[in-house]
């Protein structure tokens, strides 16, 4: 379960839909008394101000990737944004860090099929590995249906889960429904009872 393409926490898809939804006013543009949405747009910039904030001081600069991440960072900061603009910044890190190219897509899709669970391996942390990758790729345009992701699961987890695996396998022949925190809880109960 490796891959350098680092995760998005909550905290930044957060702040990508705010900032997908927020019009920034320029920080030199003095808004008359008289715009109706004065209000709106100084608080819009204040949003702005306080997600690059957020942005900059999310970074540990004492590692490489974090000063790269900086750099990009602050080279968003325009005359017109002084103290920086949060949207631009965002769209630089995700075209460094999560780029919708055919071979980052490729990639993807090959750390997707070729992860295996490991014996001893908590099977809850390799759904929740496998639940990235899936939204990465669902990020970068390739949709991936529950049935799907429930099947490559059960193709891939340790021999010590093979009477789970067939109790799920015979419930999605039945056209039973099988969410994925029903096989969460069978595998994770399997998992306390007897392999771990």
């Amino acid at each position: 379960m490796e891959g350098n393409v680092p995760c998005k926490s909550q905290e930044e898809r957060t702040l990508e839909n705010l900032q997908k939804k927020v019009e920034v006013i320029k920080e030199t543009e003095t808004i008359p008394d008289s715009d109706p949405d004065k209000k709106e747009k100084l608080a819009n910039r204040e949003l702005n101000e306080n997600a690059y904030a957020n942005l900059i001081l999310s970074i540990d600069a004492t590692k490489a990737t974090g000063r790269t991440v900086f750099n990009l960072i602050k080279s968003t900061k325009l005359d017109d944004y002084s103290d920086g603009h949060a949207g631009n910044a965002w769209t630089s890190l995700e075209k460094k860090f999560e780029p919708k190219t055919a071979p980052s897509k490729a990639k993807l899709h090959r750390l997707f099929y070729k992860a295996e669970m490991k014996k001893d391996v908590d099977p809850i942390n390799f759904i929740t590995y496998l639940e990235d990758i899936r939204s990465r790729l669902a990020d970068a345009g390739i949709k991936m249906d529950d049935e799907h992701f429930i099947l490559q699961i059960l193709n891939t987890v340790t021999k010590g889960y093979t009477t789970e695996v067939r109790l799920i396998e015979e419930k999605l022949d039945k056209s039973e429904t099988v969410t994925i925190d029903d096989l969460k809880d069978r595998l994770s109960l399997e998992y306390e009872r007897v392999l771990k």
